[in-house]
């Protein structure tokens, strides 16, 4: 008798060791996918801070994370589902399809995973369809509704050439593209030029991703396509955006950059502002530079310059350009946005001083130079500044004399 019970409470033991460790890989396996399902939805919303992650990167982290749980764990419909949304997001709509349904056979009475699937088959036709109207060698990256007043007729592609550099792929000869959908057959209604900044190193980038979003507050999704270049001390980016006028595509905005750009809404107004970042400083070392940033903000139904909308995001750049004026005092580039800043502070004399004092530093530097890159790039500087010094003084010719400073004035606070 006391055997069987030894028996019978090693049984049980067993059967409680077995049923923690099982506990345990359940809440393994549900913590993983949730890390998965996180980076799948930061990757999926518009990123708003310049620190991020990029969305491809992301995306892919989130794949591999997926795959690293369906190894481990077994094909859970839960992980599979979450595959098969990254893989849409990343264009692989294919694959996006044999996944849902394994998701399927694994919980066939889901109707969830049904409309999924079935939603997932009509985005992998369309894709199919429209990728003959693509230019010659092009990938669909991302293929998505267009629902806007109303149209459920309308899809849009973004699409590229695509190669391998190392472990990563690498865009070029970017392409967005309308399509509409009308009785079955999917027809081309528009499609833009190469995206990007041509002079660029022939536009290659090695991040970018089509999101929806309503930056201007009229309550109807602008086209927003981010594109970054990995760098080692800068990372060039390019952002364009688009909106639907007349059955085609218009861009309000095409901006380069030395670093990834911002959006974000400052004024929280429901419109959303540009931020670019660049260096400031001709003769200064890269890291002596002072970094300064433009602001552009929704006006007139596009998107135009506004740092003298925003003062006080400028008074600490005031600082800084003092600061390389004193290590560097003879630098034009640093007296002409002494001048930008002092014009957004509402200091017009002081101002046209910096102004002046640019203009001279350039017109010095432009005799000196012996390249002619250089001194095309400090003709088309010096040609900014005369057009300041015109805005400034109200006189369309810079270098005749200055009119009152009252009239100056007005003319500044009209421009701004």
């Amino acid at each position: 008798m006391p055997r069987l019970f030894r028996l019978f409470f090693l049984i049980l033991g067993l059967a409680a060791a077995s049923a923690s460790a099982l506990s345990g890989a359940c809440r393994d396996q549900l913590a993983a996918v949730r890390w998965a399902e996180r980076l799948a939805r930061e990757a999926s919303v518009l990123p708003t801070d310049p620190s991020y992650d990029r969305p491809r990167v992301l995306l892919n982290r989130a794949a591999t994370a997926f795959e690293a749980v369906i190894r481990k764990h077994g094909p859970s419909p839960r992980a599979l589902v979450g595959l098969a949304e990254v893989e849409i997001q990343l264009g692989y709509c294919d694959e996006a399809v044999r996944r849902l349904e394994d998701a399927l056979a694994a919980s066939p009475q889901s109707d969830r995973i049904r409309r999924k699937l079935e939603s997932a088959k009509s985005t992998a036709s369309i894709a199919k369809a429209a990728s003959a109207a693509l230019p010659r060698g092009h990938s669909i990256l991302r293929l998505m509704r267009y629902s806007v007043s109303g149209r459920r007729s309308l899809w849009l592609a973004l699409s590229a050439r695509t190669k391998w550099e190392a472990d990563w792929r690498q865009f070029s000869d970017i392409r967005l593209t309308l399509f509409k959908i009308s009785q079955g057959s999917v027809r081309r209604a528009w499609q833009s030029q190469k995206l990007g900044y041509p002079g660029y190193e022939s536009g290659t980038y090695d991040d970018l991703q089509l999101y929806l979003v309503d930056v201007n507050g009229d309550s109807i999704p602008e086209v927003v396509i981010p594109k970054n270049r990995l760098g080692a001390w800068y990372s060039p980016s390019h952002l364009d955006i688009f909106v639907l006028r007349n059955s085609r595509m218009v861009k309000l905005l095409g901006l380069l950059s030395e670093f990834p750009i911002e959006i974000r809404d400052l004024n929280h107004d429901g419109r959303y502002e540009v931020l670019n970042e660049y260096g400031v400083g001709w003769d200064c070392a890269r890291a002596d530079q002072v970094y300064w940033r433009d602001i552009y903000a929704f006006r007139g139904g596009s998107y135009r310059l506004a740092d003298g909308s925003f003062p006080g995001r400028y008074r600490r750049f005031a600082a800084e350009l003092r600061r390389a004026l004193r290590n560097c005092p003879n630098d034009y580039d640093f007296l002409k946005y002494s001048g930008i800043v002092s014009g957004i502070l509402g200091k017009p004399g002081l101002e046209l001083r910096f102004y002046r004092r640019a203009q001279s530093e350039c017109s010095a530097r432009i005799r000196r130079a012996s390249d002619p890159a250089v001194r095309r790039a400090l003709k088309r500087d010096l040609a900014d500044i005369r057009r300041r010094i015109a805005r400034v003084t109200g006189s369309p010719h810079p270098h005749r004399p200055a009119r009152s400073p009252l009239i100056a004035h007005c003319s500044l606070l009209i421009a701004h």
